[in-house]
């Protein structure tokens, strides 16, 4: 696996086994077609509308039966993930003082002219308080000419889509960020989610 860290940005590559993203993205499908999932506007209709934030999502932690090399996707998807924790937390050591989980996994699709357009923090108050840090796997890999990148503003950051990249970073007013448009044909899979205190 290959390490990053750029302002308190933790980008790891090559996370899970040859084939995992494949996988999850045709479990995404597959679910997808028999009905799960939701857009942005049927999730918070009262106040999103596609210039705010416009993709799709399914929790497939509850819907994917199927197993990936014999094992429930959620447990490769955690081992992957609390692996990039550990050295997130062996770098930044005063997270070993705080409780921690991450048990919820979101995979949202986002095709062409989609994002999450809008400056935002992952911790805004209210529900949100709980989170610590957020983490972004990309599934695909967009190229440079396709948009989508996470971008974050006071970072002057962009991250690109690749394949296999787990992307972890604080929830704080910090790191405000958005997903940016995909401006090509190839739509963006992301699994996402949070670190939240136990």
């Amino acid at each position: 696996m290959k390490i990053e860290y750029k302002e308190f940005i933790g980008i790891y590559e090559d996370v899970f086994p040859e084939g995992f993203c494949e996988y999850v993205i045709e479990e995404f499908e597959r679910v997808r077609g028999m009905g799960a999932g939701w857009t942005r506007q049927q999730a918070e209709a009262d106040v999103v509308t596609r210039l705010h934030k416009d993709d799709f999502a399914i929790n497939l932690i509850y819907h994917s039966l199927n197993k990936f090399n014999d094992e429930d996707m959620a447990h490769v998807f955690f081992r992957g993930l609390q692996t990039c924790y550990d050295d997130y937390s062996n770098t930044f050591s005063h997270l070993k003082a705080v409780k921690v989980k991450a048990n919820y996994m979101k995979t949202q699709k986002t095709g062409t002219a989609q994002g999450y357009h809008i400056w935002h923090a992952e911790r805004a108050g209210g529900a949100d308080n709980a989170r610590v840090l957020v983490y972004t796997l990309y599934l695909n890999d967009l190229g440079p000419e396709d948009g989508g990148e996470t971008e974050f503003l006071y970072q002057r950051l962009r991250v690109k889509p690749k394949k296999n990249t787990m992307v972890i970073w604080p929830a704080d007013f910090t790191h405000v960020h958005r997903g940016n448009a995909v401006l090509g044909d190839i739509p963006k899979y992301i699994s996402t989610g949070w670190f939240m205190y136990e």
